[in-house]
């Protein structure tokens, strides 16, 4: 039987998965003190967001809790993808034109936890007209004023491999034609018209997830998001018939993501168990204080 299990409560400890028992994870976490999603620190759930943590240093020591975490419940030969960007707007964290390297210090902190870097894409995000509306420093208009800079027209798919002595056998859920295409370095996705609600986080696209579950799972398999946000690895999952369970600290984000799976969905083939669990109306949950506070 198929299940899709909304967790609200931090990733930082996640008791309500066995160890041992997820196939994969398909992520795209928060950038610290960068793109902050709580604008009311009184909301519910406010206190776990990482993307508060105003010293980059303390947001990566935290998040490696998940990424540990993530280890744990992973299944020997099981894989991590994190999708993840560098940030060019530094200016909002140091006060001047300047971009922010976030690549290297994200896989250090996922690879303390054990896990190893087995594969990488870079996926191109924008077409190239809708760059230049986006990125206005980028305009040959500004040149004359402003130093000239590329593009932020990619994101990063990190896959990290938890390691077994005898890798398993893969039903391989795609076509040779798809894998001709994917298996190349560089994908071409659009980010644009994907539903974006920045107040709860920046979605990715499906179709993104969707390639990154295919690869690297089978039809059955329990699917983990540790930062669900607005639900779309939960919604590639389902429409894949994979299981998943997602965690989320927002409370306001839980109207959001059950739209967007379609929660309470039944197949006239198998049986489909949907189910909520929220930590806050058991206290379950206690913050992690920042470094200084």
């Amino acid at each position: 039987m198929r299940y899709y299990k909304i967790i609200l409560g931090d990733s930082r400890h996640m008791e309500e998965v066995q160890s041992n028992t997820v196939q994969m994870i398909v992520t795209s976490p928060p950038y610290g003190t960068l793109d902050v999603f709580t604008k009311n620190e009184n909301e519910k759930g406010a206190e776990f967001d990482l993307s508060r943590y105003h010293n980059l240093k303390t947001f990566f020591s935290e998040i490696a809790k998940t990424w540990k975490e993530c280890e744990r419940v992973l299944k020997p030969g099981g894989i991590l993808v994190c999708q993840w960007e560098d940030y060019p707007v530094g200016s909002r964290y140091f006060g001047y034109p300047r971009e922010i390297c976030l690549c290297g210090p994200m896989v250090e902190s996922i690879e303390k936890s054990g896990l190893g870097l087995i594969s990488r894409w870079f996926v191109r995000k924008f077409e190239p007209g809708v760059a230049f509306e986006k990125f206005q420093y980028t305009m040959y208009s500004n040149l004359k004023s402003a130093t000239p800079r590329a593009i932020a027209n990619v994101s990063y798919a990190f896959a990290f491999l938890k390691r077994e002595y005898k890798p398993s056998q893969h039903k391989l859920d795609f076509k040779r034609e798809e894998w001709a295409a994917w298996s190349d370095g560089v994908w071409n996705i659009s980010f644009m018209g994907t539903g974006l609600d920045i107040s709860g986080g920046a979605t990715y696209p499906v179709e993104f997830a969707k390639r990154c579950i295919k690869i690297f799972s089978n039809p059955g398999d329990l699917i983990l998001e540790p930062f669900l946000g607005t639900g779309t690895t939960m919604k590639a999952a389902f429409e894949l018939g994979r299981s998943c369970i997602g965690f989320e600290v927002l409370e306001r984000m839980l109207p959001v993501i059950k739209a967007k799976v379609q929660y309470g969905t039944q197949d006239i083939y198998e049986p489909i168990n949907w189910e909520v669990v929220n930590r806050y109306e058991h206290g379950k949950t206690m913050p992690v204080q920042e470094e200084g506070k």
